[in-house]
């Protein structure tokens, strides 16, 4: 197939690919509440002609679809819609990488938006630069309101750097990456599907290809916190805690696969993973207070402690309060779980 030309999966439109600049990614599954907001969020006259729009729509059961086809047969040149069966957020992510045409790649949820200012600020950008990562700010909105945003404190703003030249640097969310493709392409990221906070594979196994980055001071993403369906909810990660658990144990074995005296985001890369195990350690500390779930702590502490030693000692190192409580558990040998569970979690 010419790489400059699509076939939509639904009817047989003709796409003209050539010359993007960005692929946006919007993961859709039963989002018609929200949909038209974040389309209309990316549909901007200036720039929709450097925009290569992928929707995917993950087996949606209500009007998710009809509602994004409309837009699709609008602007048949910027904007693709994948119709599939359900398979997870990283099925959506796996559909639209191996057919994103932009030079650059950036995800976007169903339920949330962009900042329409921002876009047309990292689009001027794209154009001016090469770059393997741009980093750009978010907030997080409830109700409509803007509540909080991300700040990129002690990071170098509006300057390209090499990733090892700028010292600690912890996990920044998928919300504020915006990947060079080719860096998505030669990683051969495939997130496992039909499995929850498969975005922990997204914002970790690339840095493996990444060399340089820049930090933009452009807010961009706008991330709805109130969505009831949504993973970070407390009953929901207590539910799917085993997930997490198979991401953590991937990620493990993937860390220990790295060609590390190669890989000039290693430091990254491990902070990234630990941040992920703690998120884990966290999950287990909201589970009833009793000793059989103080056992499961101690048992996931030594699965690390056994698999990767680096991994074990760098969850102390993340600037948050699980992770000095981690490393409390571990001196006091787990005592302090007595103490610490009921007045902290």
């Amino acid at each position: 197939m010419n790489r400059s030309v699509f076939y939509g999966k639904i009817g047989m439109e003709r796409h003209n690919l050539e010359n993007k600049i960005l692929t946006i990614s919007i993961a859709a599954y039963n989002v018609e509440q929200y949909i038209k907001n974040t389309i209309e969020s990316v549909i901007i006259e200036e720039i929709i002609d450097d925009l290569d729009i992928i929707i995917v729509d993950d087996g949606s059961t209500d009007d998710t679809f009809s509602i994004a086809k409309q837009y699709e047969e609008k602007y048949p040149k910027s904007i693709r819609i994948i119709k599939k069966s359900n398979g997870g957020y990283g099925s959506t992510v796996n559909s639209s990488i191996e057919l994103a045409y932009g030079k650059y790649y950036k995800l976007l949820d169903g339920d949330d938006f962009f900042d329409k200012c921002g876009l047309m600020q990292l689009i001027k950008y794209l154009k001016e630069i090469d770059v393997d990562v741009v980093f750009t700010k978010f907030y997080k909105v409830l109700k409509e309101k803007r509540i909080s945003a991300i700040r990129f404190e002690n990071y170098p703003i509006d300057r390209i750097v090499n990733i090892d030249s700028i010292g600690i640097f912890e996990g920044l969310p998928m919300h504020t990456i915006t990947y060079r493709t080719d860096i998505l392409k030669k990683s051969k990221l495939k997130l496992r599907e039909k499995i929850l906070y498969s975005d922990n594979y997204y914002v970790s196994i690339p840095f493996t290809f990444v060399n340089n980055l820049v930090f933009k001071n452009i807010f961009l993403y706008n991330y709805r916190i109130d969505v009831l369906n949504q993973s970070i909810n407390k009953n929901k990660l207590l539910k799917n805690a085993n997930d997490l658990r198979i991401i953590c144990e991937d990620l493990i074995m993937y860390y220990n696969s790295i060609d590390k005296k190669n890989v000039r985001a290693i430091k990254y890369i491990a902070l990234r993973v630990a941040s992920t195990l703690v998120d884990y350690f966290v999950v287990l500390m909201k589970k009833p207070f009793s000793h059989t779930s103080l056992e499961e702590i101690k048992e996931f502490d030594k699965y690390i402690y056994d698999f990767s030693n680096e991994l074990y000692y760098e969850m102390g190192k993340i600037n948050r309060k699980a992770s000095r409580i981690i490393k409390i558990f571990r001196k006091t040998r787990y005592f302090a779980y007595y103490f610490i569970r009921p007045l902290y979690f």
